[in-house]
């Protein structure tokens, strides 16, 4: 494959990217931000999983799908890590979430292209390109179960609180009703008796 055809090769994966990202914002607003990492990085799994399986022996146009299957999933969670770390700081430190985001994901990008081109090897084998992909699979699996979970503990723990507040708030009104109960103007009034002079006498 000559460099030209190379560069080709990544550019059905750039346009599902940009498809993704429009794709991971209508996915966001119909879901927390969790969803759309979890099935977007499931998403980028399979077709890594895909793209080991079939190889690298065969044209490009099958090589490309994986590759898209790819982009799109990348493309899916990128509104919603975003929304994540923008939504964890106040407003006044966004500028510093959104720079601590993509220092992170600049260094993964280096460290992950860094171990998977040592897994390919030099010069480059299909055997090792498999491996590579196998790699990332798994990698992009382990994100999307990490994302499950800790959904799995925030809807856990809002419910809990949920449920705090509920047996708070259940808990005041029947200390309200008690003072009531004990209130003066709640205890029933007794009828006074006034001595006329009338009566003295």
């Amino acid at each position: 494959m000559t460099p030209v055809g190379a560069g080709l090769l990544f550019l059905p994966l750039t346009l599902a990217l940009v498809a993704g990202t429009r794709a991971g914002a209508e996915f966001l607003h119909k879901s927390d931000p969790f969803g759309p990492q979890i099935w977007g990085h499931a998403t980028s799994a399979l077709g890594a999983i895909a793209l080991a399986m079939i190889g690298f022996d065969h044209g490009l146009i099958t090589i490309a799908i994986p590759l898209c299957v790819i982009g799109l999933g990348a493309g899916v969670t990128v509104p919603s890590m975003n929304l994540s770390a923008l939504d964890s700081v106040e407003r006044e430190r966004s500028g510093l979430a959104s720079g601590i985001l993509n220092s992170a994901r600049q260094t993964g990008g280096v460290i992950g292209v860094a171990l998977l081109g040592a897994l390919v090897g030099g010069p480059p084998t299909a055997a090792g390109a498999s491996w590579a992909s196998v790699v990332a699979a798994i990698a992009l699996a382990g994100a999307s179960a990490l994302a499950a979970r800790i959904a799995r503990q925030r809807r856990r723990f809002h419910d809990g609180s949920g449920r705090t507040r509920m047996k708070g708030a259940r808990s005041t009104t029947v200390d309200l009703g008690l003072v009531a109960d004990e209130s003066p103007s709640s205890k029933p009034s007794t009828p006074t008796t006034t001595n006329s002079p009338a009566s003295a006498s």
